[in-house]
Parts: C-alpha cells; sequence; structure tokens
C-alpha cells in the first residue's frame, strides 16, 4: 500500500508538472448478498441453512482465477477463511440481538472476498 502511494505522489507530481488529469482507479471487490429472510433462525436447521449459504457465498466470491498455482490457491483460502468467518460473526450479531420490541431492518448479509 505505501509503494502504491508513493508511485501515486511520484506519477501526481510528474502529471501535474504537464498540466493533465489523473485518474485513481480503486479494485471493486467481490461480493454476494446472503438472504435469510426464508430462514428461522431460532432453530438448528435454519441455523444450519444459513452457514452453508454463507460458505457457499464466500467459496463464490473468493474463486481463485488461475487455480493450479500453489499461490493462487493460498490467496483464495485466506479470501475464503476471512469471508466465512466475516459472515459467520454477520450471523452471530443477527442471533444475539434482542428480540423484544426489536425487528430485523434486513433480512439479507453481504459477504466479502478480499
Amino acid at each position: 500500500m505505501k509503494t502504491a502511494l508513493i508511485m501515486l505522489s511520484t506519477v501526481a507530481l510528474s502529471v501535474s508538472a504537464a498540466a493533465e488529469p489523473v485518474l485513481v482507479t480503486a479494485e471493486v471487490l467481490p461480493s454476494e448478498r446472503v438472504s435469510f429472510a426464508d430462514l428461522n433462525l431460532s432453530s438448528a436447521a435454519g441455523l444450519k441453512t444459513l452457514k452453508r449459504r454463507i460458505h457457499g457465498a464466500a467459496e463464490r466470491v473468493c474463486e481463485a482465477a488461475g487455480r493450479p498455482h500453489f499461490q493462487n490457491y493460498m490467496v483464495a483460502h485466506s479470501c475464503f477463511k476471512s469471508a466465512y468467518e466475516d459472515g459467520l460473526e454477520q450471523m452471530g450479531t443477527m442471533i444475539d440481538r434482542p428480540t423484544r420490541g426489536s425487528t430485523v431492518a434486513a433480512a439479507s448479509m453481504t459477504i466479502r472476498g478480499e
């Protein structure tokens, strides 16, 4: 990240001298919405289904483009682990919310790849 900022600063300085605009783009991380509107989260079956949905979404957002290479596998595995754990944390937050007088604002969560 520091290297990118240094390079961007260097490019910005050299481009500003030529008075041309600088276009900075950001990489969009893959994400997938996981709905649980149809699930009863107070039942074991509902929780199991939601975990399965989170697992599938984490796999999809973290697919490695060139799977045969070990480095791609390691990146995909790290991404999956992070995305799956984040999904489980979101699920835990939904379950732990007090139910008295409150409603769930949204019946979905977002799983993001890294």
